[in-house]
């Protein structure tokens, strides 16, 4: 009696019809969040500044070069630095939406910005030539504005720039970035041997 045709509540790539998300895909996000913090009760730390960190991933090493470094950075500006695969669903939203400040690289990563708090500070690095489509739509679903930096040499990234490999580091983008920001002065981080072991991949 009822045939139930499925459309898409998410459109990432601009097209004649423009980028866009439905009301009810922002509602399931919505949930899911109010959900996460009801379940998580207060139970866990807290931090206003944290840096979500790839670099204890088991792939991590194997198309992604740099990150240590970056993340040594953050540390110094007094960011959290969080492993968020060894914490549960609860724990990740509980800590995007209390800290005032969120950092993190490029990518599926830097989409759990999607839970932060409207108003929240967002810094994005960007690994690659490319921007992530979906990134804009994680911003507009939390009404946050991100700060990009470009850290990356990833000179081999080719027509599927989200697959890498990358080379991300300390460079005169992110140096400019955390005088202005936390006056901190950063050593120029490029790496002959590592940059060696990203050509060799």
């Amino acid at each position: 009696k009822r045939v139930w045709i499925p459309t898409s509540s998410i459109r990432i790539k601009n097209s004649e019809e423009g980028r866009f998300y439905t009301k009810e895909y922002r509602d399931i996000i919505i949930k899911l969040r109010e959900r996460a913090l009801e379940k998580a009760n207060n139970k866990y730390p807290i931090f206003d500044r944290i840096y979500l960190s790839r670099t204890k991933l088991d792939n991590g090493g194997h198309t992604e070069f740099g990150e240590r470094q970056i993340e040594r950075a953050f540390q110094q500006a007094g960011f959290h630095i969080i492993y968020p695969e060894k914490l549960s669903f609860e724990q990740q939203v509980c800590l995007l939406y209390n800290a005032k400040s969120v950092a993190a690289t490029m990518g599926s990563i830097s989409h759990n910005f999607m839970f932060c708090k409207q108003g929240t500070d967002a810094i994005i690095l960007r690994k690659a030539w490319y921007s992530n489509n979906f990134q804009y739509i994680a911003n507009q679903l939390a009404d946050i504005s991100a700060t990009y930096i470009d850290c990356h040499l990833s000179v081999f990234v080719t027509n599927a720039p989200h697959l890498g490999p990358f080379y991300i580091y300390v460079n005169e983008n992110v140096q400019r970035f955390f005088r202005d920001r936390y006056a901190l002065r950063l050593r120029d981080g490029f790496n002959r041997r590592l940059f060696t072991g990203y050509a060799m991949l």
